[in-house]
Parts: structure tokens; sequence; C-alpha cells
């Protein structure tokens, strides 16, 4: 397997565990009545970029599948832990965080030889990254209302 489809893999599987980890919070914001949360992640485990991923893996003639056992292996250990509001979004901003790092070091890596694959990769970290602020806003908000009470 070339290079670009190994960093396309990971970032399928770091995607998927990211989806996931949105639709976690969600059903959490929403047990606990929090709209704005609510909503915040639900439109983030739906803007998951795993399809755009696997449609460039598959065109590259890859297998855009991955095996349960990379999905435990990247998926973090929060699942079984109640987390505040505050907690949710902190992780969450870390992930996004971690996943901008990874794939800053994977357009770096790609170079010129394949400039759909950087294309992609490019637009993916400007959309996190944008993610990333409207995250450390939200966390802003929480401890401004924490600090209120």
């Amino acid at each position: 397997m070339n290079a670009n489809l190994r960093f396309l893999k990971e970032a399928l599987v770091t995607e998927i565990t990211g989806a996931l980890r949105h639709k976690r919070h969600y059903f959490r914001a929403r047990r606990m009545s929090d709209p704005a949360l609510t909503e915040e992640f639900l439109e983030h485990a739906h803007r998951c970029f795993a399809g755009r991923i696997a449609r460039r893996i598959a065109e590259l003639g890859g297998d855009p599948g991955v095996d349960s056992e990379s999905l435990v292996m990247w998926s973090d250990l929060e699942s079984a832990q109640e987390l505040s509001p505050a907690e949710m979004v902190a992780a969450d901003f870390a992930a996004e965080t971690s996943a901008i790092r990874s794939y800053s070091g994977m357009v770096r890596r790609i170079g010129k030889g394949d400039p759909a694959t950087r294309r992609l990769m490019e637009e993916i970290v400007a959309r996190k990254k944008r993610h990333a602020v409207r995250l450390a806003k939200i966390a802003r908000g929480l401890c401004v209302a924490r600090a209120a009470e």
C-alpha cells in the first residue's frame, strides 16, 4: 500500500471515531436538555469527512473498508464515563486539534505528488480549524456560565 493510501486510511478511522464521539455527545447533551450543545454535536456528527476520504481511497485503487481492530485502537476511552458539557466540549476540542496536527503532517508528507489528495486534506484541515475555534468559544462560554453559578 502506498503512503498516501496509508495516510487516508488513518484519516478514515479518525473520522469514523470522531463521528461516533460527536453522536455519543449529541445523545448525552440531549439527555441533559442542552439544546445548543445538542445542535453542535449533531451538526458535526453529520459533517464527518469519512465519505469523501473513502471515495478518495477508492479512486486511488484502495479498499475504503476499515477493520474493527483499527476502530477499537483509535477510539477513545471516555464512552463509559458520564461527562459534563464542558468535558464533552474539551474532549471534542482535544480530538479536533489532534486531527489537525495529524492531517497537517499528512499534507506535508503528501507533497505535490498527489494534488487531489493534498487538496482534500487541506480542505479538511481548514474546516477542522474552524470547528476547533467554535469549540473554544463554546468552552469559554461554558466556563463563564459555570463561574456565574
